[in-house]
């Protein structure tokens, strides 16, 4: 007998409808709620087992929230003791109509990362695996520039469904998008048409070619900073447009990106965000 999420259902803007499998000997259960918003929430509700094993998750001081990112859904079994069972995750998307979603820039978990590997251009003609780039390397633009770029790292002991990265095979968007294979981390906004830009997790629903892979192995994530978030994007192999890291530039901006649910992808929100120099595709 497994401990299972049956439902995970929206109810309002701000609020979540989850139902699960009774589990033998559970008296009680809790229902742990994360978000990828800034900062990371993590809030728990008790629910016994005579309630149905029904609840309606709802936050009450921050009705924008639940219509922007999607949340993570854990639910652990007892008997009032012992742990007896704990579901796999589940990830309930926002309301379908209408959809403001937005991106915040650069919470704890949505830090643009690249795996080690991922390749990007260093000129017109070559690329450098990330984990070889130096602090002061130059890197290619999009608009066809090199900058110096100052270059950070991190490995996670064990990558969570908010941090395990994505593959984004080619082709798995269309006819040539991406033209190569991608790895990103969830939130890494990247770019297939000038001016729309696409984020792994939130493209998985478009494809289920694109997979998340690694949770509960260890991974180790790049950070690429040029000197102008802005304007500095990056080009990583098979000439995919992808963003730069920017937590440092972007303070006070409270949405980088907002969905547009007619181009099925992303646009920058403010015009200090907005791309510039996609002269490579």
């Amino acid at each position: 007998m497994s401990l299972t999420v049956t439902s995970s259902a929206w109810t309002g803007y701000n609020s979540i409808t989850i139902s699960w499998t009774a589990y033998p000997g559970a008296s009680d259960y809790t229902v742990t709620v994360y978000d990828y918003s800034n900062p990371p929430l993590s809030e728990q509700v008790s629910v016994q087992q005579d309630a149905g094993n029904v609840t309606t998750y709802t936050i009450t001081d921050n009705n924008y929230i639940l219509s922007t990112i999607p949340y993570i859904i854990v639910i652990t079994a007892s008997n009032g003791f012992n742990l007896l069972a704990t579901t796999p995750y589940t990830l309930p998307f926002p309301p379908s109509i209408p959809a403001p979603y937005y991106i915040a820039p650069y919470s704890g978990l949505g830090v643009p990362c690249f795996p080690q590997g991922s390749r990007i251009a260093v000129s017109p003609t070559s690329f450098k695996s990330v984990e070889d780039l130096k602090a002061g390397d130059l890197v290619l633009t999009a608009d066809g520039r090199q900058v110096p770029a100052t270059i950070y790292s991190r490995t996670i002991d064990s990558a969570s469904p908010s941090t395990a990265p994505y593959l984004i095979p080619k082709n798995s968007l269309g006819p040539q998008r991406p033209l190569a294979d991608l790895r990103l981390s969830p939130l890494h906004a990247f770019q297939l048409k000038k001016g729309l830009w696409h984020i792994p997790m939130y493209a998985a629903k478009q494809s289920s070619q694109i997979i998340q892979y690694g949770i509960g192995s260890p991974v180790t994530y790049y950070h690429i900073e040029c000197p102008n978030f802005f304007t500095d994007n990056l080009i990583m192999e098979g000439n995919c447009v992808v963003e730069s890291f920017g937590a440092n530039q972007t303070k006070g901006i409270k949405t980088l990106y907002k969905y547009n649910s007619q181009l099925k992808g992303f646009t920058r929100t403010n015009t200090s965000a907005k791309s510039v120099g996609q002269g490579m595709l």
